[in-house]
């Protein structure tokens, strides 16, 4: 990844997600009536405000370039990976959230762009998913309820070592706990 997406970025997105396949129907749009199937794209991003204020920049478009979200916006993009409120994820490795952290929280559960998401169709007569803004707003409320961020890095990098950590240093670090950075 490499954090907010400049524009070359998000066009080449969305036409790749506009690219007609063949084969098996996985993401099935109308174009000129008839239904045809596109290329599935998905986004790996941070559980934290961040991560998924860059999905949404991908998915909804962004208010700086809001006259042309119909170029650059990719509404069929699914959020895959990490999600804070994951049970699985141990709390443990959670980070503690900055106040830069919070604030783009606070702003994005009050964003109208993404109430509006789910009222309004983009140009090609999708609406956009409610479920999807539903889960943003659902992850925001435990980012901030918890006060904790979940980053891919910190959390693989912790996992890495708990499982390798005893083939590399042997058995007698199998048992202990390492702090994530």
């Amino acid at each position: 990844g490499k954090g907010y997406p400049d524009v070359a970025t998000r066009s080449l997105l969305r036409r790749l997600a506009e690219m007609p396949i063949s084969g098996a129907p996985v993401n099935a749009t109308r174009a000129g009536g008839r239904r045809r199937s596109t290329l599935p794209v998905y986004a790996l991003v941070d559980g934290d405000p961040h991560g998924i204020h860059i999905y949404m920049c991908y998915k909804f478009g962004s208010q700086a370039l809001a006259h042309d979200t119909a170029r650059l916006a990719t509404p069929s993009l699914c959020w895959v990976g990490l999600r804070p409120s994951d049970p699985t994820v141990s709390r443990d490795r959670m980070l503690e959230l900055t106040p830069r952290d919070r604030s783009l929280a606070l702003s994005v559960l009050h964003d109208q762009k993404l109430a509006a998401a789910t009222r309004h169709d983009d140009t090609h007569g999708r609406l956009h998913s409610r479920l999807d803004v539903r889960e943003i707003r659902r992850e925001m409320s435990f980012i901030l309820h918890h006060n904790t961020k979940a980053e891919i890095e910190a959390i693989a990098v912790a996992r890495l070592v708990e499982l390798l950590g005893p083939l590399w240093l042997g058995d007698e670090v199998a048992g202990l706990s390492f702090p994530v950075a």
